[in-house]
């Protein structure tokens, strides 16, 4: 097998890794850049459309000219306020912005990272190729990184899957179908199963389901005042957090992830409204207890304000978010893993995105219990993409 030392490898062609790869470019930065172009986008189901603000969606580039609202005009799409932003497009966006800015992306996965034996790293590709890098910057979206409540841990495939998982309901029509969760992923899948007659119902364990409305095309000063607006809609936190791209890498760590999980969801955007009102039974306040099957059904126990109870529905649906934990990328090696210290399960990571393992990078999710909750978004990447690139840049000689 050919062996090869360079620079810089990239694991991940979605919105991170392309960002990086770009800057890297404009620092002349030797890199490879590993991936299936935008992947988790392209994945998602017909009728999915973006959370973020469009102008808060982009690969983002030194370059002028390659913002996803530059892409929409240049193609004269209407991008009007009233009108929710299909996924389908910003995946279109992202291939075009790929094929522009960063054309050698190879379409291969890594199957296996490791420390090399006399420094760097050793990627083993799925072709059998293996590559030595330098450093290694990884750039992993949600992929890896699916989160299922213990209780459903035993349900098989055939009778319980995660929203990530899923390219289209159409198996679920006309059947009853369980989604848990509220957050945006869960509120797209129960939107999109009751629109094929299926008997649809959403446990969630909160007193309450947030479904923001419509965002005015016009707000008074004091409404801009009390909620400016920011890369996640109207909010003084996502305004202060864009703005102050450090601010949550110097708080304490307690409170740094605490609003890492607790800013910004679960919720719904407000397409999803009339998706949901009156065609979902939405059960709040309801605990999932345990699950199990039996004779071709899916059995939940359930307890909410009046004990404990049964459904026995035909599938569940988990649209429980992601877990930012590094043990769960099936390419690094247990021996790597033990050498990441860690905040719970992510890598902990210096001001430039670098873990405790010298060379070792992470940005995206995995970032997030470092730099806070708008490395969870593509938005994330406007300040992460840059930061590694420059440093990289500036400790290439050494």
């Amino acid at each position: 097998m050919h062996k090869e030392t360079i620079d810089v490898a990239i694991i991940g062609a979605g919105p991170y890794g392309l960002s990086v790869a770009s800057y890297l470019r404009s620092h002349k930065v030797a890199f490879r850049i590993f991936g299936s172009p935008m992947r988790f986008w392209l994945d998602m189901p017909r009728g999915i459309a973006l959370k973020s603000p469009e102008t808060a969606s982009d690969i983002y580039t030194p370059q002028p000219g390659y913002r996803f609202i530059d892409y929409c005009r240049s193609r004269k799409i209407d991008l009007a306020p009233d009108k929710p932003v299909d996924m389908a497009l910003f995946a279109e966006y992202g291939l075009w912005a790929q094929r522009e800015l960063v054309p050698e992306v190879e379409d291969v996965h890594v199957c296996r990272l490791e420390a090399a034996e006399a420094g760097g790293f050793l990627l083993t590709l799925v072709s059998g190729e293996q590559v030595k890098a330098r450093r290694v910057v990884v750039a992993v979206g949600p992929s890896y990184l699916k989160k299922f409540p213990a209780e459903l841990e035993k349900l098989s495939p055939q009778a319980m899957t995660h929203t990530f998982d899923r390219k289209d309901y159409a198996d679920l029509a006309h059947k009853d179908v369980t989604v848990i969760g509220c957050g945006q992923s869960a509120l797209e899948a129960a939107g999109l199963i009751q629109a094929l007659s299926a008997q649809t119902r959403m446990i969630v364990r909160g007193d309450y389901m947030i479904i923001f409305g419509k965002q005015k095309e016009h707000r008074s000063l004091m409404e801009r005042i009390r909620q400016p607006n920011s890369v996640v809609g109207p909010s003084r936190e996502g305004w202060a957090l864009q703005h102050a791209r450090t601010l949550a890498y110097y708080l304490p760590e307690e409170k740094r992830v605490h609003i890492t999980n607790t800013w910004f969801g679960p919720f719904g955007t407000w397409w999803l409204k009339d998706q949901i009102e009156g065609k979902v039974d939405v059960q709040l306040r309801t605990h999932l207890v345990s699950a199990c099957e039996r004779n071709g059904k899916v059995l939940l126990t359930v307890r909410d304000d009046n004990g404990e109870r049964e459904i026995v529905t035909d599938h569940v649906v988990a649209g429980t978010g992601y877990v930012y934990a590094v043990d769960l990328l099936p390419f690094l090696v247990p021996a790597l893993v033990s050498r990441i210290d860690k905040i719970e399960r992510a890598p902990r990571l210096s001001k430039r995105f670098e873990s405790s393992v010298k060379g070792l990078y992470f940005v995206g999710p995995l970032a997030a219990y470092s730099f806070g909750p708008l490395q969870r978004f593509v938005c994330g990447a406007e300040f992460a993409a840059p930061t590694v690139a420059r440093h990289l840049a500036k400790t290439r000689a050494r």
